[in-house]
């Protein structure tokens, strides 16, 4: 066992690579880690603007080609204080990033409240 402090805030979920070398976990401190699940080193740190609530690996990384190495961050605002606040958009997208390079890659519009869950077929 081993315990680690990671967030300044409750952890949402967290989820394994396709084979298990990266760990993702995500927040409402607006990071989503990704760590190795064995020593809990921080390989990359997203951050968005509101909380993050959930994330998934590319499945078709082609280690050879160093292809499709994504990961997918969804999240926002609860539901609960966007009438409450003034802020403009409550980051209800999903982004798009690069485990390589850290870059924003894009964005999935379209939602209108959190992002609780993603999921993308095996085949990609």
């Amino acid at each position: 066992m081993k315990k680690v402090s990671l967030h300044k805030g409750d952890i949402f979920s967290f989820t394994f690579s396709n084979d298990f070398s990266m760990l993702a976990t995500c927040s409402n401190d607006t990071t989503c880690l990704v760590l190795d699940p064995i020593t809990f080193d921080v390989y990359m740190k997203f951050d968005k603007k509101n909380s993050v609530r959930t994330a998934f690996f590319y499945p078709m990384f082609n280690e050879d080609r160093m292809e499709k190495f994504h990961i997918f961050i969804g999240g926002g605002q609860d539901a609960k204080e966007v009438a409450l606040t003034e802020e403009k958009g409550s980051s209800f997208e999903t982004r798009i990033f690069s485990l390589l390079t850290g870059k924003d890659l894009g964005q999935i519009k379209g939602h209108f409240g959190p992002v609780h869950s993603l999921e993308i077929s095996p085949d990609g």
